[in-house]
């Protein structure tokens, strides 16, 4: 997932400093959110209806700005790696 987001997008360190928060622009068809395997772990992807605790502890040299995450969205969507 990392490596498909690169530097392209601000990523931070979860409230429990136990998962990371990629925040970018990208589409879901429909307005569900959508949970997905990926590993050994999961990936939830929300585009309405939902509140988040933002810590703006950024994760490594992310950069502070939302990037076009529409390509990591799509691959998600079709059941491949995030890459």
């Amino acid at each position: 997932m990392l490596d498909a987001v690169g530097d392209s997008t601000w990523v931070e360190v979860s409230q429990g400093s136990d998962g990371l928060h990629v925040w970018g622009h990208g589409r879901l068809p429909g307005d569900a959110g959508r949970r997905l395997q990926l590993g050994d772990g999961t990936v939830e992807l929300y585009c309405t209806g939902r509140y988040i605790a933002v810590t703006g502890h950024t994760f490594g040299g992310t950069p502070q700005r939302l990037g076009d995450l529409q390509h990591v969205v799509d691959n998600l969507l079709r059941g491949r790696a995030a890459g």
